[in-house]
């Protein structure tokens, strides 16, 4: 950037969402797409939050490619703020709302405010993602989930709401319950370790219990879970199942980069496998239902987990276009 006016480049990109950047911005922006793919592939992503609008419409914006999140939480000064009105709706800018979006290692933090206060909204892409609460809690994020609080979290109950999975460690206040929210659900606790895998595609919810003890609500029943309980909601029929399991830690390891497998069918098997690596797996009948266990590391290519599968019974693989088949 030439210019030291122009040297904003969070600000451009704003005026430019907003299509009110003049040329000479447009300039600089079109330089700084050209720059790196980078740049081009965070724009793109900007381009799909600004989208995201709540039911007020959008009168600011403001955009920060900040390297480290807590200052989000902590930061009054120093920041750089773009508002950007739009002429004719000075009326409306009592129920004026901002985006703030935070790039770190695969999360983004959108930052929303409206007249009830702001919301933080952390969504997490294609990678794993470490959150710490206002609260100091801990909350290990999946990939493609998203967890959401409002600014009153620290005052009034701790409530979260989670779409996806996540791992949490909840700090123990006294007389202040955390509550996670999972569709028509809650997970209420005082301080403890579990999981919850929430992800619509698996019309389910899974809640493993590592530590301490929580109580799973829903409008028709309640549950007060112990430590390696595991229990499922199935979302359609509202039936629940709520078994021991002696191996919680399974349900947990993603968070450590493992995938950990213990005498489960090589069909089921096959089904995180293709939820993991978004190729469809198919295997024939003969092979379905044989017990297998075994780990591998989640960064590892599919040819290398099918040689792994491999060590513990005979079979044959191929590729057929975007399918596996295993025979």
């Amino acid at each position: 950037m030439k210019s030291e006016e122009f040297t904003d480049i969070n600000g451009i990109i704003a005026r430019i969402l907003s299509k009110e950047a003049s040329s000479d911005e447009i300039i600089v922006f079109s330089e700084w797409m050209n720059e790196s793919a980078k740049n081009r592939q965070d724009f793109n992503i900007l381009s799909e939050f600004w989208s995201i609008k709540p039911d007020t419409e959008t009168l600011a914006a403001e955009i920060s490619f900040n390297s480290n999140k807590f200052r989000f939480f902590t930061q009054e000064s120093g920041s750089r703020h773009l508002k950007s009105r739009k002429r004719g709706r000075i009326l409306l800018l009592s129920i004026a709302a901002s985006f703030m979006l935070l790039i770190v290692s695969g999360i983004y933090l959108l930052l929303q405010r409206q007249i009830s206060g702001t919301n933080y909204i952390y969504l997490s892409q294609n990678d794993i993602s470490y959150i710490t609460l206002p609260d100091s809690s801990k909350v290990v994020l999946n990939r493609n989930s998203r967890l959401s609080y409002s600014s009153d979290f620290i005052r009034k109950d701790r409530k979260v709401t989670l779409e996806g999975e996540a791992y949490f460690e909840v700090k123990k206040i006294n007389n202040k319950k955390f509550i996670v929210q999972v569709g028509n659900s809650q997970v209420e606790v005082l301080g403890t370790k579990f999981n919850i895998n929430a992800r619509e595609i698996d019309q389910r919810i899974t809640t493993t219990l590592v530590e301490g003890s929580i109580l799973f609500r829903n409008d028709n029943q309640q549950l007060l879970m112990r430590p390696n309980q595991q229990l499922t909601l199935h979302t359609q029929s509202g039936l629940i199942e709520n078994v021991i399991t002696p191996d919680a830690y399974l349900d947990t390891e993603w968070k450590e980069r493992i995938c950990r497998y213990k005498s489960i069918s090589l069909s089921e098997l096959a089904d995180k496998l293709t939820k993991h690596y978004g190729i469809e797996i198919i295997v024939r009948n003969n092979l379905k239902d044989i017990k297998i266990s075994g780990t591998f590391l989640e960064n590892q290519q599919i040819e290398e987990v099918l040689n792994i599968i491999q060590n513990s019974i005979a079979f044959k693989w191929k590729k057929d276009n975007n399918k596996i088949i295993i025979y």
